[in-house]
């Protein structure tokens, strides 16, 4: 069932984060200052920018993109302003330590358009902000314990980035922002947001990554080009019934502005127009991030016109929804079910006429068993010891009713998401085969529950005590 690997989504990536670097740098900022720091960290830059040349062609992508849609520059990008934007992303690094420690000036931080969602969150009234990878997002720490009332759970995607993570928990580990990982968002998550925006707390999501279950996005503008966006933010919204702001951390001199506007009162998605609404939201955030991005190309010093992370240039490629796991009977590879269980494939039921046949077959031999009172184990018998007890026709209905009710009574943890998934999906993959009796209705019921994340609480079973299902 794998298919061809194609291109890698940006979570699939790993880190390439070299702890002992990044800890050699910090102190010798912190011994000797910012120009120091720069010194060591320029040959740096220079050979990562080197040596990857996907860093550059997105980097000089978006460069050339931004003069064309704002001119920011008046003339075209070059190498040299490539390389001056992947140091200024570097230096951004060491103000996300700083300000994660403690240590950042924060008198260097300014903030505009903030008047609103002040007064919003003084009021108890929460809502969802959509940010954006440029600048230094821990500066949302700044906003959470510095500012009256303002108080941030902030969604993120950590597993790429897990040794850099850890490091920043080393520098503080009372960090008062609350991060909750994103691939694990569900209907008990949605219930715990939807508490915080209720008590006048503010949820923080990025808009500007395509999500980790990748056929989730709309298409809108870009700075002239067709880009993707994910929905999860005006989803979010939308269930939350809350407003919907924008924060861009744009570099200001030698410090940075937080931007912050209001892109919807309230979040609206009719039926009928879903894509359409969802579409226009994601239009007037590519709108506002854009200005961001061309906002203040001159401002302080030369690098300080590059106000976006390089890797933002990936937004506007022509974006490939990932291959789905196909479930026909043939054999399920160990890759397909890792890639279901973190979402990184959509699972697919065949719709091939011979499949859905075979299924139907084994499905009408059973009605054929039972309709001539034929005897069926776990069907017209009862299971285990008990298999030579006959179940009368008028409860054969009832039968898988009780099974499921008595497995309900298991005891200890519950499977986590990724486990429930790869559950149903070795649990499709042995229906699909075709030898089970099941219906295709069966088969796809397990096939939506997989593509719309709905997962079961399933408690592994220990010693006795029996499985949930």
């Amino acid at each position: 069932m794998s298919a061809p690997a194609g291109r890698r989504h940006w979570a699939e990536m790993g880190e390439s984060t070299f702890v002992f670097g990044i800890w050699l740098l910090y102190a010798v900022h912190r011994l000797f200052g910012r120009w120091p720091f720069r010194l060591c960290l320029y040959p740096v830059v220079a050979i990562h920018w080197l040596a990857r040349p996907a860093l550059r062609a997105a980097s000089l992508q978006y460069l050339a993109r931004l003069e064309a849609a704002t001119g920011a520059f008046g003339r075209a990008p070059n190498w040299r302003d490539s390389l001056r934007h992947v140091a200024l992303f570097a230096e951004t690094l060491l103000d996300k330590l700083l300000a994660v420690s403690g240590r950042y000036r924060f008198e260097a931080v300014r903030c505009e358009g903030n008047e609103e969602i002040d007064r919003a969150t003084l009021d108890g009234r929460g809502g969802v902000i959509v940010t954006a990878h440029m600048g230094c997002l821990e500066l949302c720490r700044v906003l959470a314990e510095r500012r009256r009332g303002l108080r941030l759970n902030v969604l993120v995607h950590t597993r790429h980035a897990v040794r850099f993570n850890r490091l920043l928990q080393r520098l503080n580990p009372d960090n008062a922002l609350t991060l909750i990982e994103v691939t694990e968002i569900g209907p008990a998550t949605a219930v715990l947001l939807a508490d915080k925006v209720a008590a006048g707390e503010c949820v923080a999501i990025a808009g500007d990554r395509v999500p980790v279950f990748a056929s989730q996005t709309v298409e809108a503008d870009f700075l002239g080009h067709p880009a993707h966006f994910p929905i999860g933010p005006y989803v979010l919204a939308g269930l939350l019934k809350c407003p919907l702001y924008l924060l861009g951390c744009i570099h200001d001199g030698d410090g940075y502005l937080l931007h912050f506007e209001r892109l919807a009162e309230r979040v609206e998605l009719p039926r009928g127009r879903r894509q359409a609404a969802m579409a226009e939201y994601a239009g007037r955030y590519a709108a506002a991030l854009a200005a961001c991005c061309g906002a203040r190309p001159t401002t302080g010093s030369t690098s300080s016109r590059f106000g976006i992370n390089p890797g933002i240039a990936r937004m506007s490629r022509p974006h490939t929804p990932p291959d789905p796991v196909r479930f026909d009977g043939s054999r399920l590879a160990i890759e397909d079910v890792v890639a279901l269980a973190a979402r990184a494939r959509p699972a697919e039921l065949s719709p091939e006429p011979e499949f859905r046949a075979r299924i139907a077959r084994g499905a009408d031999f059973l009605d054929r068993l039972l309709a001539e009172d034929g005897v069926v184990y776990g069907v017209t018998t009862g299971y285990g010891d008990s298999c030579t007890v006959t179940i009368p026709p008028e409860l054969v209905a009832e039968l898988p009713h009780h099974l499921y009710a008595y497995h309900g009574c298991g005891a200890g943890r519950f499977l986590t998401p990724e486990e429930t998934r790869a559950v149903l999906a070795t649990r499709l993959a042995s229906l699909a085969q075709g030898v089970s009796g099941v219906s295709v209705a069966l088969l796809q019921q397990i096939e939506t529950l997989l593509r719309h994340d709905v997962l079961p609480l399933i408690r592994p079973r220990a010693r006795s005590a029996p499985a949930a299902t």
